[in-house]
């Protein structure tokens, strides 16, 4: 995709002669002006504990030592390499040729400044010193003819022009140049474009008193869906609850157990939450009250509050339905399949439809379904041959009171009997 895009006519053919030269002066009196700032940076920052860095041109924090020798620091450097820029060190670049790359490079070696300077990504920039105007303004005059051209360069320089515009970066806001250009981006597959292009389709926004830009959530569904498949969290987020709710297409259970599930993998709270709550309900997927209690108590150990409340109340649940949930049981008093009977295993889930324990048992394969009544709380530490040892004592294990227990040394907490025996003389 970069073959043709660096020859300089090809730069020509798509934005004209005079603009290309335009373009030409502006690349090489910016890169002059970088290069220059560099140098004194090094020169001013330069001692036994102390140097300067050649990106942001400020006291290198985390200092990074890069081939040629000069230094950087550490954050720069890998702002630059994440966003396709693979050597850092302006000061040891030649001139640079006119294309996309190098318009996108430029004006990222900028804004990279600008974030040393505490400008954040997601806010306004009022008041910039008028040589960071200067600057921010040449910046921005590159990344234009940029994303007007094609190739990855291209989409990063309009997506970086989106996001200028919604928040007013040194520019005056305009929603309408910022969505724009991330559609622009967005239709060259960036999957940052498209996040920021389906929430502004989703949320809407007030442009002015005549203007307005509605809602669209089948738009917000279509985008969020896109970068939600190159692994946006945010986006997988925004496109599971579109899916679950039905918002903008169908309702789709498995999409939405989809993408929270790679959410809730990366530990992101209101992922575990939501698809513990999935599986509680078994909405598109096979209820399982264990699943669900696990993820709720994950996205309550990551501090959702959310989840601190679903899962008070399903624990609550729990106790009321299937209190031996996870808990190591005995079988008794299986008719259908006596040889069950005095097997010890856990039962590692419930079937609310069905009324059923499924439980695994040592010495089998596989889960076996089990009626409430037909399995008791095992002795702690217990295996399978003392419980067949204590099965002989048939007065607590086949006769257990099926009420619920309230506490005791045998299984479920009852109390097992007392062997008869002299008791201590009376004085």
């Amino acid at each position: 995709e970069k073959s043709d895009l660096a020859s300089p006519s090809a730069m020509v053919a798509s934005l004209g002669e005079a603009t290309a030269v335009v373009l030409a002066a502006k690349v090489e009196e910016l890169q002059g002006s970088l290069q220059k700032r560099g140098l004194a940076a090094v020169q001013q920052h330069e001692s036994p504990t102390t140097s300067g860095c050649v990106v942001c041109m400020e006291k290198a924090v985390n200092k990074a030592t890069l081939a040629c020798g000069h230094n950087t620091c550490a954050n720069c450097a890998s702002e630059l390499k994440a966003r396709g820029v693979s050597e850092p060190c302006l000061l040891c670049k030649p001139a640079m040729p006119l294309s996309a790359d190098s318009l996108w490079e430029l004006g990222l070696r900028v804004y990279v400044k600008m974030q040393r300077k505490n400008l954040r990504p997601n806010c306004a920039w009022d008041g910039l010193l008028p040589a960071l105007q200067k600057e921010w303004d040449d910046a921005i005059e590159l990344w234009t003819a940029a994303a007007e051209l094609e190739g990855p360069a291209s989409a990063e320089a309009a997506h970086a022009l989106g996001s200028a515009y919604k928040w007013g970066q040194g520019v005056a806001p305009d929603l309408v140049k910022a969505m724009g250009y991330y559609q622009a981006a967005a239709e060259k597959d960036h999957g940052q474009a498209q996040h920021a292009l389906g929430a502004m389709h989703e949320e809407g926004y007030e442009y002015d008193a005549e203007f307005r830009i509605a809602k669209d959530l089948f738009a917000a569904r279509r985008w969020h869906e896109k970068a939600a498949e190159k692994g946006h969290v945010e986006s997988r987020l925004a496109y599971a609850r579109l899916c679950f709710n039905g918002d903008g297409g169908l309702v789709e259970f498995s999409e939405a157990q989809k993408h929270w599930a790679a959410a809730a993998d990366r530990n992101i709270p209101a992922a575990c939450t939501s698809l513990g709550m999935l599986y509680i309900n078994g909405q598109g997927v096979a209820q399982s009250l264990a699943k669900g209690r696990k993820y709720l108590q994950k996205g309550e150990g990551l501090g959702d509050k959310d989840g601190s409340t679903y899962l008070k109340s399903v624990e609550k649940r729990i106790a009321e339905v299937c209190p031996l949930l996870e808990k190591s049981v005995v079988v008794q008093g299986l008719e259908s399949q006596p040889e069950l009977n005095g097997m010890v295993g856990v039962a590692t889930d419930y079937v609310v439809e069905d009324d059923r324990y499924l439980c695994t048992l040592d010495g089998r394969e596989g889960l076996v379904k089990l009626r409430p009544e037909c399995v008791r709380k095992a002795p702690k530490g217990a295996t399978q041959s003392a419980v067949a040892e204590i099965a002989e004592d048939s007065a607590w294990l086949d006769g257990v009171d099926k009420a619920t227990p309230t506490g005791g040394n045998g299984p479920n907490n009852t109390t097992r009997p007392k062997k008869k025996g002299k008791g201590k003389k009376k004085k």
